[in-house]
This record gives structure tokens, sequence and C-alpha cells, in this order.
């Protein structure tokens, strides 16, 4: 059940309920995140407080111009028709979480920060979302060595136990897929083409009811492929989810990767005095924090804040 405050996420930052011919645009992430800072900051302090409000109170609490205010208003409007299509999404196994959500991959809070998408909607298993796991991403045009490369990769990560990350489009990113859930590991799927159509195919919907895989998208899960969907959020999501990324059909570059992530901490511990380190390496601070007992890395510790937005 969507709590109110997401109900709110959904109905500015998506297209659900929207007639397909609206002039209404959502919200962008990049004007949402100054928004829910001075939702926080006013009277209304949370995103459920807007519903039932009129232009007038929103243009005077959150300092917006009217046409901001109206456009808003507007967006709540639909309350009926997000209901209607969240129904009809849940009638096929499709449900969404919101960067509101205690369940949103903290992975995702942590490395997109304010870039993490206001919505998932997704198939599957969830708990996988956001798991240790390594990303495959090329080419959907391959030989026969690409191939293999990606049945391996596939067929290793389903027997160690990490989830295989991929975009879930032909070439590189299915065959490593379908490897790893015959090896009968798991599998997640950042989508750029439609989810919907994506779960007509049968062998994805045998893996997600043994929990062996999920698929999501941040896009509307009608929406059909876009260059720019792949290339943008997807791919970015599929990338920072994994601990590590093969893009290029050659296993021989995993050692190098591994030596290459020893060399670096060796250099960062031999440099404990950021002033006088390589300048690549002077972002990070010198000295760990021990929080209750543990440690903890400044630099992988997440800046941004855990609420509401």
């Amino acid at each position: 059940m969507l709590s109110l405050d997401s109900q709110v996420l959904l109905l500015v930052c998506s297209r659900l309920g929207l007639a397909g011919d609206s002039d209404l645009a959502p919200l962008t992430l990049r004007e949402w995140n100054p928004l829910a800072r001075k939702i926080q900051a006013s009277a209304f302090q949370r995103p459920q407080e807007l519903l039932g409000q009129g232009v007038e109170e929103i243009q005077q609490q959150l300092e917006l111009p009217e046409a901001e205010a109206e456009r808003l208003v507007r967006l709540l409007q639909r309350t009926d028709s997000l209901a209607i299509e969240l129904e009809r999404l849940a009638s096929k196994h499709i449900h969404v979480m919101t960067r509101i959500d205690s369940d949103y991959p903290q992975r995702y809070r942590q490395r997109l920060k304010e870039f993490a998408p206001a919505a998932l909607f997704y198939v599957g298993e969830p708990a996988l979302l956001g798991q240790p796991g390594i990303a495959v991403v090329g080419s959907r045009h391959l030989d026969q060595a690409g191939q293999e490369c990606a049945t391996f990769v596939g067929n290793a990560c389903g027997l160690s136990g990490l989830v295989l990350y991929s975009g879930g489009a032909k070439g590189v990113d299915t065959i490593s897929m379908n490897a790893a859930l015959e090896a009968r590991g798991s599998a997640v799927g950042i989508l750029a083409d439609s989810l919907e159509r994506s779960i007509r195919d049968s062998g994805a919907r045998s893996a997600m009811s043994r929990g062996d895989l999920c698929l999501a998208t941040p896009y509307s899960p009608g929406a059909g492929f876009s260059v720019g969907a792949a290339m943008g959020r997807a791919t970015d999501i599929a990338l920072e989810s994994a601990d590590m990324v093969i893009m290029r059909p050659d296993l021989r570059l995993v050692a190098d990767a591994v030596a290459l992530s020893k060399k670096t901490f060796s250099m960062l511990f031999k440099n404990p005095d950021t002033k006088s380190a390589p300048k690549i390496f002077r972002f990070f601070p010198a000295e760990p924090k021990r929080v209750t007992g543990t440690w903890e890395s400044p630099w992988t510790r997440s800046s941004w804040p855990n609420t509401w937005t």
C-alpha cells in the first residue's frame, strides 16, 4: 500500500493516469528536488499536505510563480485516474516503489543521490535490487567470442551467488542474463523498453516466479524503447547497482581491474595526508570515523539525507 507521500510523488513526477494527448508535463528530478526542499521547509512539511490545496495557498507557502502553482494543482487533481492505473498495473503484477519508501534500494540513494529516480516500476523479486553484483553492458551485435564471454560471465555470476545486472536489451545483456538464470543464479534488468511487454516472455515469468529475476524501469511501464532512455537513466542505474562493470568481451580485464584496485588502495593508505597525496586522491578524507564500535568510511557514506526528499 503506497503512502500518501508516495502517491503525491507519483502524481507530480510520473505520467501515470495522464491522457496521452495531455499538455500537462510531470516534474523532472531537477524540478522536484528543489521543490521537495521547499515543501520540507514550509508549513506543509510533507508532500501529502499538498493534496486538496488551492493555487493561492501553494503559491504563497512555496513561493512559486502562479503558473507553477497551477501546474502542481493540476497534477495533483488526478488521484482517481492514478488509482485506476495502479490497479491495472497490479493486475499484471507490476508494482512501484518511490524514493520516499523505506524499501527503496539504499544503494541508489547513496550512489545516485538527488539523481536517484523518483519511482521504480518493477516485476519480480524487489529484494534483488541494490544487492552486490556485476553489471554487464555492451553491444547488441556480438561475434562468437563476445557471445561466449557473455555466457561465461553470466554462468560465473549464477554459480557464485552474485546478482547479474543488465539493461535487458538484445545481445550482451540478454545472453549474460539468461546464462545467470540457467545457472540458477539471480538477475536484475533495468529496462529502457516497455516493462509491460517484457513480462510476456515465458522464460522471464518463470524466473520471476522462482524469485530469481527482477525487471525494473524508471520510466512508465507502457513506454516503448528509446535510444535516449537506453543511454540515459536505465544505463546509469544498472551501472551504479553493481560492484564491477564489464563492458568489453575480454575476461583478462577483470584481473587487470582487481590489480588496479589493489594498487589504488595501497597508494591511499601510504598517503594518509591528503595534501601530499596525488591530486586524483585528494578528495578522500584522511581519517575514517569510529561510530558505535565500527569503522565507517566518510567517502562511502552517503551525504544524501535519509528523509522523504
